[in-house]
């Protein structure tokens, strides 16, 4: 129809760090539709791998060795947005899976040993109610909201500048979620060991 002229795909932005040999690790971007039944072996596509130890940290100085690639990134994964490559379909980016440590060390995300360490809501470290559990699993401070996000971003991340992605895509990788968050991740991990062996 004219008013829909596209078949939207979402689309999902994983990064990791991967062992590859006893004395280093390699970072891995890969991206795949979350809409679909076969393995992500056979649905994603493989964005760009390097060796952790040839990484250059973002500083003063100048961008690091992925700020530049992701620089490139985002024209790409804009340009698929709006549907120039392809007359019929368009791929938005629904969300991005990692790890918290990928999140804060990566996408620039707020650390965990900041004042404000939390990117879903305005949580700090002088709040004397942090580290209890509250009954929602909320940490109980006000969520911050798409359009606080859009206000002020909390990550200058080239990903967080394509148009509609922000913090709120950020998806925990349910793998690394297994023994990081608690009672209800650790009886998925058990659910799941039953079930392999």
């Amino acid at each position: 129809s004219t008013l829909f002229p596209y078949t939207t795909l979402f689309r999902s932005v994983h990064g990791d760090k991967v062992e590859m040999s006893n004395d280093d690790r390699v970072m891995v971007w890969h991206f795949g539709s979350i809409l679909t039944s076969g393995s992500s072996l056979y649905t994603g596509m493989l964005l760009g791998i390097a060796p952790s130890k040839i990484e250059v940290k973002t500083s003063s100085a100048g961008p690091g060795t992925w700020d530049s690639v992701w620089e490139r990134w985002q024209m790409s994964f804009e340009k698929l947005q709006q549907g120039a490559c392809n007359l019929s379909h368009r791929f938005v980016i629904w969300n991005i899976e990692g790890d918290h440590e990928h999140f804060c060390n990566n996408l620039k995300n707020p650390h965990w040993n900041r004042k404000f360490f939390c990117w879903d809501c305005y949580a700090s470290n002088d709040d004397p109610g942090k580290g209890r559990r509250f009954p929602n699993g909320r940490c109980g401070s006000t969520k911050r909201d798409l359009m606080a996000e859009q206000r002020k971003r909390i990550s200058d991340h080239a990903v967080y500048k394509i148009p509609g992605v922000s913090s709120h895509n950020n998806c925990h990788d349910s793998l690394h979620n297994i023994w990081a968050n608690g009672i209800g991740s650790h009886a998925c991990g058990s659910t799941l060991h039953s079930m392999c062996y």
